[in-house]
């Protein structure tokens, strides 16, 4: 279930995206069917769209400004309603989770739609508007997808059906690749020392644009560091920048309320070895650049800052930030030509008394851990085919990784492996 602070930061974008619609209100309970069928049409699309999305009520979707809803609009959401009203149109069945929360003292509800498991979903069935028949709401075999503008939309274009298409294929490639223990026997290359020297000169270009993107009080902060790039270096192995972003675009992970990574489009600029972009807006602060040679390095301020009462780190979110590394490096090298291993580095700064917690109300972190190292530095070489098979896998193995240098010696698998899973269903 998202949290108050999780449907904050839904809030604090103020524009919709792909993955995010804001309406003012809705009464299910006395609402047309015109209406639920505009609803169930945005249900269908996100459901077709990379990492499904989120729609949130009691917003003005002109002025993107929180009203919240009334009481009686609050009520009359019943989770079960809204599912018999989906399976009515979503073929193969498909469901969505239905949250009602107060925030700041207003009603909102949060309908989180997630990506299609399997196979795309297709509508089953037309619906007609009721107020003129020539209106066509919904389009029986029609498939649906978020795009740009953003709104939901019948597919129109070959690029959007390979896209889907593409998708699809790789849920079911990935499910064939477990079984394959073949492709990921051996050791993973490891970067030689000439491409370190190569990649070493990038990260120190990169470090001096990050210095003059952040805020001075930035590295004095807690935050995240993390690189990628393939053990063997090749200076312009990706063509060009244009391609450089649309590979960045279509690996970003948009599982909660703020994408990784996030490319703002106020800076997101081209330098003359790749693409870069720095956001610092109340308390998202972060910057990347990707270069020619496939090489990407970010650096995000914790979340966890902005906590009142000492210095925490949300396990919760650990696992979920995690998971959102591996599934961005899983999608981007997928699809940068002859990568057959890699290097990832993870660097989680000002970790001393630092404190593990949960920051979600429903759940308590039995036990007091805290670190005494003052960084925590995470480094593996990959094959590309272990990647592709087990990023899942690696992420949960990673924050264990964490944990244990937090001193939680006992922390279960199948713990990790629970909160993982409402992250990538988004049932959080």
């Amino acid at each position: 279930m998202p949290t108050e602070e999780d449907v904050r930061r839904l809030l604090q974008q103020k524009t919709e995206t792909k993955n995010l619609d804001y309406k003012l209100t809705c009464n299910w309970a006395t609402a047309s069917n015109d209406d639920k069928c505009e609803i169930i049409k945005d249900v269908l699309a996100m459901s077709n769209t990379q990492d499904g999305g989120q729609i949130v009520f009691g917003v003005d979707d002109k002025t993107f400004e929180f009203v919240g809803m009334g009481a009686a609009e609050y009520q009359s959401f019943d989770p079960t309603k809204v599912n018999d009203f989906v399976r009515r149109y979503a073929d193969p069945p498909f469901a969505c989770s239905v949250y009602k929360l107060a925030v700041d003292q207003k009603r909102t509800v949060v309908i989180e739609v997630p990506e299609f498991p399997e196979v795309p979903i297709i509508c089953k069935t037309d619906a007609n508007s009721t107020t003129d028949s020539r209106k066509l709401i919904l389009k029986k075999g029609g498939l649906y997808v978020r795009t740009d503008k953003p709104s939901s939309e019948l597919v129109s274009s070959a690029e959007e059906m390979r896209d889907i298409i593409g998708r699809a294929s790789r849920k079911k490639r990935d499910e064939l690749l477990r079984t394959i223990k073949d492709l990921i026997n051996g050791e993973p290359a490891q970067p030689q020392d000439d491409a370190k020297q190569a990649y070493g000169e990038e990260l120190n270009d990169a470090e001096k644009f990050f210095a003059s993107s952040l805020p001075e009080e930035f590295s004095k902060q807690g935050h995240w560091e993390v690189s990628a790039y393939p053990s063997v270096y090749e200076k312009e192995r990706i063509a060009d920048q244009g391609v450089i972003g649309d590979l960045v675009r279509g690996s970003t992970v948009s599982l909660r309320g703020w994408s990784f990574p996030h490319t703002d489009v106020r800076t997101a600029t081209n330098f003359e070895m790749g693409m870069q972009s720095f956001t610092n807006w109340e308390r998202f602060c972060e910057v990347y650049r990707v270069y020619l040679s496939a090489l990407f390095r970010w650096k995000g301020a914790y979340r966890e800052n902005s906590v009142p009462g000492g210095k925490v780190l949300s396990f919760i979110s650990t696992i979920y930030q995690m998971t959102e590394f591996l599934q961005f490096f899983k999608r981007f090298y997928s699809k940068v030509p002859e990568v057959n291993s890699l290097h990832i580095a993870i660097r989680l700064t000002d970790t001393r008394n630092r404190v593990l917690v949960s920051l979600d109300p429903t759940v308590e972190l039995e036990g007091m851990y805290e670190c005494g190292e003052p960084e925590i530095n995470l480094e593996l070489d990959l094959k590309s085919a272990q990647l592709q098979t087990e990023a899942d896998a690696i992420a949960r193995g990673l924050a264990k990784r964490v944990f244990r240098i937090f001193n939680w010696n006992d922390v279960q698998d199948d713990l990790i492996g629970f909160w993982q899973q409402k992250l990538l269903t988004r049932t959080y």
